[in-house]
């Protein structure tokens, strides 16, 4: 497989690329990152190997929304723009924040809204953006800023769109994407007047303190005082997974089966079960993984026996119930099927500790590492280390994704902000990968489509 590579003569201009030429070229991937590339005929690209910080979404682009007589000339610069970089003398130019490459979300969002102007100049009738005219341009942006948008994401969206006509010039075969007439003009007439919201500065109202205070003890009850036994139920839940998957049919499981499930039959005991597409059904991988079989033979013992409507039964894991609430355990046995959910939950409550003990960002919080904060050996506060990622750049002034770690540590205001930021760095990385993962507080939701 040949590359595209930059003209001899000038280092910003790249090739056209081919049908099989990768998504993102190796001189941008870190010799880290192991996330799989994709080909430019693809019609998804992922921009995971463009994404070093751990807990981010492996997020991607969908060429699906892209209308079909566009596809190619925006498909070309996208290209260009995930694998090229803006020349020194056009960012002079440019606000003081400008970059010659962005991250990838900016990359990705920047593609949508060259997307969503593609869906509007073909509903115009143009179908292609060589014949992009001033008017279209500024029809467009009307229509774009109809819903009254905040100056400083106007601002956004014009940057977006002349990144368009920018990355096209930095190809050795450009698609003639016209410049937008506020790069001649001037922006100002283009942007909404400047409200208070426009200042950058954080204008979401605080939670209450009568909603915070039982929300946070509750979040540190549950690390103090009931994370082992999560943790230790999370083992024996993936132990038995494991065993579940590997065991084989044979004779001596088959007996073991019976044994252990034909009693219970007879005496109307209810039996092991889960839900599974809103049926209660035979827990097959518990059952499976306690009495030595194959998960085919608990299927056929369902079959052989018409057990297709059951009661709910228990499935108790054999870990020990230490954690106590008012002096009582606080539970009778831990349950394999809501292992994943309270793991889910304590890793919500290692973040609401994290975040309201440390004052670290929800990025820092995601990306905090394994043995980030060790116990200190001189009986002095506990000290964790996180990455920050908010502006970070290298030596050439490009977003560097992995981040880079905080040159002064933070200082936990307790043992459980201590315990919460190992913990989370345990469960939100590749020890609890069966889990579904914590994004923010709250969670967002990515939308299907830009």
């Amino acid at each position: 497989m040949s590359l595209p590579v930059a003209s001899d003569s000038d280092p910003y201009l790249l090739s056209i690329p081919t049908p099989d030429s990768p998504v993102v070229l190796p001189r941008w991937i870190s010799s880290g990152n192991a996330n799989p590339n994709g080909r430019y005929q693809e019609p998804v690209w992922p921009l995971g190997p463009l994404i070093d910080r751990p807990g981010a979404s492996l997020i991607k682009i969908h060429w699906k929304y892209c209308p079909e007589p566009m596809t190619e000339q925006i498909k070309q610069v996208t290209w260009i723009l995930l694998n090229g970089q803006l020349r020194p003398t056009y960012l002079q130019s440019r606000e003081i924040r400008a970059r010659s490459r962005g991250s990838a979300d900016v990359m990705r969002e920047t593609c949508y809204e060259w997307m969503r102007l593609g869906r509007w100049l073909y509903t115009a009738g143009v179908k292609n953006l060589r014949a992009c005219t001033d008017d279209h341009w500024d029809a467009y942006v009307t229509d774009r800023f109809r819903t009254n948008p905040t100056r400083h994401h106007a601002e956004e969206t014009l940057s977006r769109l002349t990144d368009l006509w920018a990355f096209d010039q930095l190809c050795t075969q450009p698609t003639g994407v016209t410049q937008p007439p506020w790069e001649r003009q001037g922006v100002d007439d283009y942007l909404p007047s400047s409200t208070p919201q426009d200042t950058g500065e954080n204008t979401t109202e605080p939670l209450d303190p009568s909603v915070v205070s039982p929300l946070l003890m509750w979040a540190i009850r549950m690390v103090d005082d009931l994370a082992d036994d999560i943790l230790a139920a999370w083992g024996e839940w993936r132990r038995m997974q494991q065993l579940a998957v590997t065991n084989p049919s044979s004779p001596a499981g088959l007996a073991a089966l019976e044994e252990c499930l034909l009693p219970r039959l007879a005496a109307g005991t209810r039996l092991p079960t889960t839900e599974w597409r809103g049926k209660t059904v035979l827990a097959a991988t518990f059952i499976a993984a306690t009495v030595g079989c194959s998960v085919n033979q608990v299927s056929g013992f369902r079959q052989r026996h018409q057990l297709s409507m059951l009661q709910q039964g228990p499935c108790p894991l054999t870990v020990p119930v230490t954690g106590q609430i008012n002096g009582r355990p606080w539970r009778e046995h831990l349950d394999f099927n809501e292992v994943t959910t309270l793991m889910r939950q304590l890793a919500t409550a290692a973040v609401i500790v994290c975040l309201y003990l440390t004052g670290m960002r929800p990025q820092e919080v995601q990306g905090l590492r394994s043995g980030c904060c060790p116990d200190p050996e001189d009986g002095g506060r506990h000290l964790i280390r996180s990455h920050h990622y908010k502006n970070v750049t290298d030596a050439d002034g490009q977003y560097v994704s992995a981040g880079e770690e905080r040159e002064v540590p933070w200082a936990a205001i307790t043992r459980s902000s201590a315990r919460s930021e190992s913990l989370n760095a345990w469960s939100l990385r590749a020890n609890c990968s069966s889990v579904p993962p914590i994004t923010t507080l709250p969670a967002a939701a990515n939308a299907a489509a830009p």
